[in-house]
């Protein structure tokens, strides 16, 4: 059971056939909507029905379920089946998200982290450096900023950055090492009443609405040569 939706339930009815293959297990992939999702699995094996032997589910709900001992634990297994590439999984998902006490009860089929990447021929061509920090980041967009960057003799806007709702993670990737909040643990994204007046929301205010004002904030510009993309 997983979500409708083809992001996670598309794949699985893909690769099932191959399952069955290798397995001779048979496959059926159930969908339901993602709000239905988490009660639906809690209901089916907290009244021992058991009728869904698998799922793909958010990681952080996997106290409710291993708690109870609903989730078989995978230590084991993981570490003695050759056929998975533990080392190609990002060290977060591999090593947090699918644990629970230090144990695996999880396997990664699908996961987001932030990325920023630059063009390393323009960096060297204009004697400028890979940046380490958010001042660093500002430093570069600045010197390169408004340069013909791809030969077509017009000014480029440097950095470019995704659209839409994407774009808003490099505002919070810069918000949130300075903030913190008392009212929930997702700091990186809490309520904003749990930010309002505090010191770290102020400073990052403070560097990110002046970078956009003076050009080198990170919007988007369909024409601009992606020196950075968070």
């Amino acid at each position: 059971m997983t979500f409708t939706g083809p992001q996670i339930a598309e794949p699985l009815q893909r690769r099932a056939p191959d399952f069955e293959r290798a397995t001779g297990a048979k496959i059926n992939v159930i969908t339901v909507p993602f709000s239905d999702l988490h009660s639906k699995l809690l209901t089916d094996w907290a009244t021992g029905t058991n009728s869904i032997d698998a799922a793909v589910l958010a990681p952080q709900w996997a106290v409710d379920y291993v708690g109870p001992g609903f989730l078989e634990k995978l230590t084991e297994r993981v570490a003695a089946d050759p056929d998975l590439k533990e080392d190609d999984i990002a060290p977060f998902f591999r090593e947090f998200s699918r644990k629970y006490s230090g144990d695996t009860y999880m396997l990664t089929l699908d996961g987001d982290f932030q990325m920023a990447y630059y063009r390393s021929d323009i960096f060297k061509d204009n004697g400028t450096t890979a940046p380490e920090t958010w001042d660093d980041y500002i430093a570069a967009a600045k010197a390169l900023h408004g340069k013909d960057l791809n030969g077509d003799g017009s000014p480029d806007y440097v950095p470019a950055s995704p659209r839409s709702a994407a774009r808003r993670l490099t505002g919070r990737s810069i918000r949130s090492p300075v903030r913190s909040c008392s009212r929930t643990a997702r700091c990186w994204r809490p309520p904003p009443r749990c930010t309002r007046g505090l010191p770290g929301a102020h400073a990052a205010a403070a560097f990110w609405w002046p970078a956009a004002a003076r050009g080198t904030g990170p919007r988007h510009r369909a024409h601009a040569v992606s020196v950075f993309d968070g």
